[in-house]
């Protein structure tokens, strides 16, 4: 995705100019004392740095020789003069191979296997998906990752029958009626007229009572009943796996139909993406496989940083950090 690729631009960058290095978007790991950011060529920051010496009389033949390191040769000569003339005359040879470095990174002959054949002609941008007439609508899904209490967050009520029950079984982790907000249930199948959430989430009760949220209780990861006696040998995944059963809530795809380990939201717009609806899915931070969709319709997952998307720094580009 982009970016991803601008990321990955960002981090060969931080990586010819000051090592490998937390510091303009680098890849590796933080250094401390942080002592500000570095002007090119200082790598006090950094675990390591890139200290090869390319062979050559001049400049050109330097770059040249740095180029067949990087692109195994691949590189065109009318390339490499685009690459020379893009050199402050005023830099030192250190400075213009870094230069050489950062662009040689952003070239296709260093980012694939294959010649490369330049013909001159601009590239077609790809086409952006013509709007539908329907309106535009987003579901949002926050995971959160780590331990979930859930007979703490929703409870029968201290009026309820039930909570006398819920009283014994919890013991020392009661909810205790003052920690309690009432929400009402007008479903009769139900075995209470009142429910109760944590009063350290209001905002829970809040959204329930605006009609904006539900809760779904008493659901797993079980491919058909099973007992005490007999669900070691009977289930088809480990129910006791923290990481296993996060991954399985996102797929609901207990009898692995679908054959591509899809997500549930992946196959909800796969459906939508088949019936001419355009669609996109995006993660933040990364991406669960909930969003992975069916390989064969071509559909990626944008990944955007929790900070913003990625834009490419201009210190990343200015060797001389002014």
């Amino acid at each position: 995705t982009l970016s991803t690729t601008i990321s990955t631009v960002e981090g060969f960058f931080s990586m010819v100019r000051n090592g490998l290095t937390w510091i303009g978007g680098g890849f590796g790991g933080r250094v401390f004392p942080y002592n500000g950011y570095p002007s090119a060529g200082d790598f006090s920051q950094s675990v390591g740095y890139l200290s090869y010496v390319p062979d050559g009389a001049t400049i050109s033949e330097k770059v040249a020789h740095i180029a067949d390191l990087l692109t195994s040769g691949r590189m065109s000569s009318d390339v490499l003069a685009q690459i020379v003339a893009s050199f402050d005359a005023g830099a030192s040879d250190e400075m213009k191979i870094m230069v050489a470095q950062q662009l040689i990174a952003t070239s296709p002959e260093f980012h694939t296997t294959n010649l490369v054949n330049r013909d001159g002609s601009p590239r077609e941008p790809t086409p952006i998906p013509p709007r539908t007439a329907d309106p535009y609508q987003a579901i949002v899904v926050l995971l959160l990752r780590g331990g979930f209490d859930s007979f703490n967050v929703l409870a029968p009520h201290s009026t309820c029958s039930l909570y006398r029950s819920f009283r014994n079984n919890r013991e020392l982790l009661v909810l205790q009626p003052d920690e309690m907000l009432s929400i009402t249930n007008d479903d009769p199948d139900q075995p209470c007229e009142t429910f109760s959430v944590n009063s350290a989430i209001p905002i829970m009760k809040e959204m329930y009572d605006n009609g904006h949220g539900l809760f779904m209780a008493n659901i797993g990861h079980l491919a058909k009943p099973v007992t005490k006696g007999n669900w070691f040998t009977e289930t088809k995944t480990h129910l006791f796996s923290h990481t296993t059963m996060e991954r399985e809530c996102q797929l609901v795809d207990a009898f692995q139909e679908d054959g591509w380990s899809t997500g549930v939201l992946g196959r909800m717009l796969d459906v939508h993406q088949r019936n001419g609806l355009s669609v996109v899915a995006n993660g933040i931070s990364g991406k669960g496989p909930i969003v992975e969709g069916n390989p064969s319709l071509g559909r990626t997952v944008d990944v955007i940083p929790a900070r913003g998307i990625n834009t490419l720094s201009r210190v990343s580009l200015d060797t001389n950090n002014d």
